[in-house]
């Protein structure tokens, strides 16, 4: 059986450095009935992820908003792709040290 620091590990390679601001590892895990249903149930997920406009929609709404950038931070009406940005609206006061989320390249 796998322990938390070994399931937070999976993608460690695809993920990059964090030198500021807070940490949060989440972890989701499901068993489905075949690999056909494993494949279709990573499409759907794999397909929301990269939708990042929609995020605000998928997580229920209210509590933020997220948008998908380009590198030079203008918005974008896509699914994400290396070197893209995510920018996150939360209401209240920010952090200082709050900024962008730069997506990995390929």
């Amino acid at each position: 059986m796998e322990n938390n620091k070994e399931q937070n590990n999976l993608g460690e390679a695809h993920v990059p450095a964090q030198y500021v601001g807070s940490e949060m590892n989440a972890v989701e895990k499901i068993e489905l009935a075949s690999e056909a249903e494993a494949f279709y149930f990573f499409s759907v997920v794999k397909e929301r992820l990269l939708d990042v406009n929609r995020w605000t929609e998928f997580a229920g709404g209210g509590m933020s908003d997220f948008f998908l950038t380009d590198n030079a931070g203008n918005l974008v009406q896509r699914k994400a792709t290396g070197g893209d940005h995510i920018r996150i609206d939360i209401p209240g006061p920010g952090t200082q040290t709050g900024g962008w989320l730069r997506l990995g390249h390929d």
